[in-house]
């Protein structure tokens, strides 16, 4: 069973944040500012949906992708990781690549999760 404590919340947060910071730089808002906003965004949203989510991975999963997973730009990041790689890809190959990338953030979130007392 999961139980979300605010350190629990922070050890999950801070490593998929840290990734918003480098794609911050290109928008307007301050990358401080910005990570400080979702964190504090998704400290309410599990404070306040506590129960629903204690092992229920829909719940996490909405909250992930409603809250976390927008803020990310994955078809620049899979290109980067893929770099000169990428251009011999097919575009079915690419948009796959993307996927994945997006989903592998998403598991990531899920596994760090399930470890927390």
């Amino acid at each position: 069973m999961l139980r979300f404590s605010r350190a629990a919340i922070a050890i999950v947060l801070v490593p998929v944040l840290a990734l918003v910071v480098q794609l911050a730089t290109a928008q307007d808002i301050a990358p401080d500012v910005l990570v400080k906003s979702i964190s504090e965004e998704v400290v309410v949203a599990i404070t306040r949906g506590r129960e629903s989510m204690v092992g229920n991975r829909e719940a996490v999963g909405s909250l992930v992708e409603a809250k976390i997973l927008p803020h990310f730009n994955f078809a620049r990041m899979t290109r980067i990781a893929m770099a000169v790689h990428w251009r011999r890809a097919a575009p079915e190959q690419q948009a796959r690549l993307i996927s994945e990338f997006r989903e592998l953030a998403r598991a990531y979130v899920f596994r760090r999760a399930d470890g927390l007392p």
